[in-house]
């Protein structure tokens, strides 16, 4: 059986160390896929249980220096595991650069201001035996595992340098008669050694807290249940823990509480806060039969709520999965990172062999000191941290602003799709209009307005259409009970409308089509037979209603026409009301260069209707699936990405074919689960929102994969001593560490802009 999940791994320091790990563990019979995700410390694996078990898997990593915690990711309880065991790390990097600091500070005046004297030097020794032994013996740990199973990472370059460093010095301190016959200059590097360690300390322990703010987004969204809720059990009222609901409970929600459930509310009203799971503002006003959403806030009245979904099949549930599943997924120009870090260890080390032979033989005077200075300070000062964070830190930043924004964006190649869309291809119903039929207009001809109106509410009462009901309701004053009980022989005519009788008298709702056919055309005997009329008997209507007839179809709007006595009474047109946001969206993508176009099965006069109201210079209307998808197809040849917003269903195949499928999360789970972006209130004006973010993720990822460049392709021959020979300028092993740590820091840094910045 296949099996999928993600898991937190304690140990990852690097991108050589994900690099490391996704080697091995895909060269492994059974595994068929592995991702790690170098920012959140988990890795997102799917293997076949049958060839080989976790716990196996587990082995491997443990082998490798690495702590895989065997409790699925993507679940609650879980998710804190893996916030608990970066924590932990955390929290022990902090307690070793403490010790490394306060064992490192003697060690570096005694070598700036006491390098003459003796007992200094011997004190410098044991200090630096024991940084090394004890805070720096993870490095040399880790070091020793990877290159037993032929892995390199950060741990391998900070090991070799400082063991370098320190073993150079030891043998200079213990042998310097015999290096004095070599005329060998006798130059110390404990300094270095513990310096370098308690920088890079220091360093990964900042990055690790900018690392943590940078994945919060799982933990904030888990942050929106509660640990305690109240549920009503056999009439009594008793406290339990989130994890233990079931479904089917009945649960209290008072004012203040967040809602812990997927549910239906059976008792009381409230306005209920869901801007923490959609990005809406205001509150919605909840009461009995209305549906509420696990991580919304209960404001000010008491709700009974039956739980229709609990844990992860909560709606907040299923984002917390596809969150966790987006930050493992890797953007094109991350591969791009990843191939260049994992070769990039071996070939640093060539290099810094390399600079070190140079040195020995062409340095001339003092050539084996720069030699062992120009290795140390190459291995440390290329550690490819800050290459491998570059572009996971910018997209765990983003998906998580993506959350708080109303947002879902589905992996990292979406994500990346999005900021090169420059067409959207919308449909129409419940996309940009609200997807319900509503009265626009009702012309009246006949002097008695009211009955009018009374007869047709009677008659469209008998119907549980969609058009009947939206009748209803606009015209719901009109109802006359005695009007209705004299309303008999109803009956439904397929493809016309609804007629009956009214003290004898004939009354027909028709459909716009059905009357077109009837009074214009009047080529439709079928439709005649349908209704009962008998020879003689002629649908009719005065000059100015039939004029109004054809100026309403050429609207585009769904028209009934209602007859009395078979004469034409009143005409109502039917429309699907667009959005108060669509205006502002089309404005708002136009801004960005992103050009609209409608595609939609409705009439092209209904088209043709929206896309005027909405300036959308290209539409198309009565496309059916098919026709939507062969537009996308066109349209790719055109544009350099092509997004598609719909329902997820209807337009499936067109959603299919875009380079970004858009679905508005008001509609059916299987849009969300398959869409690559999904609007969750269903807000139109977070189009334009996902694009920007898109936009300037991609923007911060080159700044740090070009920085990140920049200071390798500078200072790794500066390091090697290149403008010692023409300027005597060299980088002291110290410092590089330190600019080694800030290098990846200031990658994280920059991309929690992305956190605050203006969309």
């Amino acid at each position: 059986m296949i099996l999928k999940g993600s898991y937190p791994v304690g140990g990852i320091t690097c991108a050589a160390c994900a690099a490391s790990i996704e080697s091995m563990l895909k060269h492994t019979q059974g595994v068929n896929e592995v991702r790690v995700n170098l920012v959140s410390n988990t890795v997102r694996l799917e293997w076949n249980d049958e060839m080989i078990s976790l716990i196996e898997i587990a082995s491997i990593l443990n082998k490798l220096g690495y702590k895989l915690i065997e409790s699925d990711a993507i679940q609650g309880e879980s998710t804190d595991l893996a916030g608990e065991l970066r924590k932990a790390e955390t929290d022990q990097l902090k307690r070793r650069s403490i010790l490394a600091l306060m064992l490192a500070l003697p060690v570096f005046i005694l070598a700036m201001g006491f390098h003459h004297w003796v007992p200094g030097i011997y004190i410098q020794a044991l200090l630096t035996s024991i940084l090394l032994l004890g805070p720096g013996r993870l490095f040399y740990r880790n070091a020793y595992k990877q290159i037993r199973y032929r892995m390199l990472g950060m741990d391998t370059l900070v090991a070799m340098s400082t063991a370098t460093a320190y073993l150079w010095s030891l043998f200079v301190l213990f042998s310097p008669v015999l290096l004095g016959q070599f005329g060998i200059s006798q130059h110390l590097y404990f300094e270095s050694a513990s310096v370098i360690i308690t920088f890079i300390l220091i360093g990964k322990y900042a990055e690790d807290r900018a690392r943590a703010r940078s994945s919060g987004a799982i933990a904030e969204l888990l942050s929106l249940q509660p640990d305690v809720v109240t549920v009503i059990r056999n009439g009594v009222e008793q406290n339990i823990g989130v994890n233990d609901l079931v479904q089917f409970d009945r649960v209290l929600i008072r004012p203040g509480d967040r809602v812990p459930v997927d549910g239906r509310v059976i008792k009381g009203t409230s306005l209920v806060d869901e801007s923490t799971l959609t990005g809406e503002p205001l509150p919605t006003e909840k009461g009995k039969g209305d549906k509420v959403s696990a991580g919304t806030i209960n404001l000010n009245g008491v709700l009974t709520v039956v739980s229709e979904a609990v844990g992860r099949e909560t709606r907040l549930g299923q984002i917390v999965k596809l969150v966790e599943e987006a930050q493992s997924s890797k953007a094109p120009i991350q591969k791009l990172a990843d191939r260049i870090s994992a070769r990039f260890v071996p070939a640093v080390g060539i290099i810094a062999l390399l600079s070190a032979l140079l040195w020995i033989f062409l340095g001339g005077e003092d050539s084996i000191t720069r030699a062992v200075t120009s290795f140390i300070t190459v291995l440390i000062i290329a550690c490819p941290c800050a290459l491998g964070l570059a572009t996971p830190a910018v997209i765990t930043v983003a998906l998580g602003r993506a959350a708080k924004e109303g947002l879902l964006i589905k992996d990292a190649e979406a994500l990346d799709h999005l900021a090169e869309v420059d067409c959207l291809v919308t449909d129409k119903t419940g996309t940009l209009t609200k997807g319900s039929p509503k009265v626009l207009d009702c012309k009246v001809f006949y002097d008695d307005r009211d009955l009018i109106l009374g007869l047709m509410v009677a008659l469209e009462k008998n119907s549980n259409h969609p058009v009947s009901q939206a009748i209803l309701s606009r015209f719901s004053e009109y109802t006359d009970p005695k009007t209705v009980d004299s309303v008999k022989d109803v009956k439904e005519i397929a493809g016309v409308g609804i007629q009956g009788y009214y003290n004898s008298k004939r009354i027909i709702a028709c459909s716009g089509k059905g009357f077109n056919d009837l009074i214009v055309n009047q080529s439709e005997a079928s439709i005649g037979a349908s209704l009962g009329l008998k020879d003689g008997e002629v649908v009719y209507g005065e000059p100015e209603a039939i004029e109004a007839f054809k100026k309403l179809e050429q609207e585009g709007s769904s028209i009934v026409a209602f007859l009395y006595e078979l004469r034409l009474c009143a005409l109502v047109s039917i429309g699907d009301e667009v959005r108060e946001e669509a205006n502002d969206a089309i404005k708002n993508l136009s801004s960005l260069g992103v050009t609209s176009v409608l595609a939609t099965g409705d009439n092209v006069f209904a088209a043709k209707k929206v896309a005027e109201r909405l300036h959308i210079t290209e539409y198309h209307g009565a496309f059916m699936p098919e026709e939507k998808a062969k537009l996308i197809e066109h349209l790719k040849s055109s544009y350099r990405r092509v997004a598609m917003i719909g329902d997820g269903v209807n337009d499936a195949a067109a959603l299919a074919l875009a380079d970004v499928s858009i679905a508005m999360g008001t509609g059916a789970d299987i849009a969300m689960k398959s869409a690559s972006v999904t609007l969750l209130k269903g807000n139109l004006l977070r189009v334009a929102v996902a694009v920007k973010l898109a936009r300037k993720a991609k923007t911060i990822s080159y700044q740090n994969l070009f920085w990140a460049f920049i200071y390798n392709i500078i200072l790794i021959p500066v390091a090697a001593g290149v403008l010692v020979p023409s300027y005597d300028i060299e980088i002291n092993p110290s410092l590089a560490g330190l600019a080694m740590s800030i290098s990846s820091v200031t990658v994280v840094m920059n991309s929690l802009r992305l956190k605050t910045s203006r969309l």
